[in-house]
């Protein structure tokens, strides 16, 4: 149940050009409790749940909000100081055109330093947020926030991205103006595997991340790329940080957490679509050229991260089947076109796991999935096959030998 707690909040110096504001505290979900303070131009919020809650690490949704005054400023990027806990959580920046914060524009932030800090944080970067499962009238064109149209902002934590998180979590905020900042600019991508397929063949021993929903997840340790590297035989450690629920604008909004589980990967995983393609449908806007923009808003950060040094390999994804009939539902497919085109446009390796998939009899899909979704540890090691035979045929000019 929706909790409200208000704070009227004089604020002398949080920003420049503020001289008052209104904070609603807002608890979404996980019980947990909020409070909102201010000193010397100083917000600090701190979040706190009972001890049956931080055992259990379930989601936390909570956050402070208010309207966005003239006052703030105007400009295409948000500039703010901050101080975290200590820990390794991250807390949530959100504009919104209204008051609802959960389909609000999100970017993230460490709370790992207890010292202040500055970040500025470009429209560009933010990702238009969502509960997984609702339809939002999202386009091209309001995938990133536009000033003009921005009501509320606020500070917290956002729906289900942050779920591994322990609900006890607090940080300082003091200066906060939009600005008018300069376009980050993508570093060049790596073409192919061929670095990584390199280090396979001189048994130097590789570093995989996997980013995802619960299709990856699910596997834990025995992922389908573990499957895959088993196969091959070559020492690697695969980290798996997809999450259950998660569409490709979650994992563009989390990357940077995603990244601090294994820093300076060999290689990139990539396979959403799963639940992304439940926000299509009639009136919301949502079709595979959203998807397309989300998947390389991912890849470009991520990119960026780790200074051009990764590799990208992209699966398109596994039908959602009928139960009964195992016959595909058709509703991942309509996001392939997307995939293949970042692919081709980057020139990333991209691995079909759905046409496999979709040639499986009703007697093989028996076998592989657990449900219309998810696969099992034999649908994994399936798929694993198939993300070793795609390696095996990335070879450089067919040269080398793994």
């Amino acid at each position: 149940m929706k909790k409200i707690l208000k704070f009227v909040t004089v604020l002398t110096a949080f920003s420049s050009l503020l001289t008052a504001a209104d904070f609603e505290a807002i608890v979404i979900k996980g019980e947990n409790k909020l409070t909102v303070n201010e000193a010397e131009g100083v917000l600090s919020l701190k979040s706190a749940g009972p001890e049956a809650l931080k055992k259990k690490k379930t989601s936390v949704v909570s956050y402070a909000r208010r309207a966005i005054s003239e006052q703030d400023g105007t400009g295409n990027a948000v500039s703010f100081e901050f101080k975290g806990d200590g820990s390794d959580f991250f807390a949530s920046v959100f504009l919104s055109e209204s008051k609802n914060l959960v389909d609000a524009h999100e970017a993230i932030f460490p709370l790992s330093s207890t010292k202040w800090q500055k970040r500025v944080i470009t429209f560009e970067e933010f990702a238009r947020n969502a509960k997984p499962w609702n339809k939002p009238k999202m386009t091209e064109k309001n995938i990133h926030p536009i000033m003009e149209s921005l009501t509320y902002m606020g500070f917290g934590r956002g729906f289900k991205y942050h779920r591994y998180n322990h609900p006890d979590y607090s940080f300082a905020i003091r200066n906060f103006k939009f600005v008018q900042a300069p376009k980050v600019k993508n570093l060049a991508i790596k073409k192919g595997i061929d670095a990584f397929v390199g280090k396979l063949a001189n048994d130097e021993p590789v570093k995989i991340l996997l980013l995802g929903d619960s299709i990856t997840e699910h596997g834990k340790e025995l992922s389908h790329t573990y499957h895959a590297m088993q196969l091959l035989g070559k020492k690697a450690k695969v980290v798996n940080a997809a999450i259950g629920g998660q569409t490709s604008r979650g994992g563009e909004i989390i990357f940077e957490r995603s990244l601090r589980k294994l820093p300076n990967p060999d290689l990139i995983v990539i396979m959403y679509g799963a639940n992304d393609c439940n926000n299509m449908g009639e009136g919301t806007g949502f079709n595979d050229l959203v998807f397309e923009k989300h998947l390389m808003n991912l890849i470009n950060k991520v990119n960026h991260s780790t200074n051009g040094k990764c590799e990208f390999l992209l699966i398109n994804g596994v039908p959602r089947v009928d139960k009964e009939t195992r016959i595909s539902e058709n509703r991942v497919e309509p996001l392939l076109p997307a995939i293949e085109r970042v692919s081709k446009q980057y020139d990333l390796i991209l691995c079909d796991t759905m046409s496999r998939f979709l040639a499986n009899s009703k007697e093989e899909n028996d076998q592989y999935y657990k449900d219309g979704i998810h696969q099992n540890q034999e649908g994994l090691k399936f798929m694993g096959e198939i993300i070793a035979e795609t390696i095996k045929a990335s070879l450089v000019s067919g040269s080398q030998n793994i």
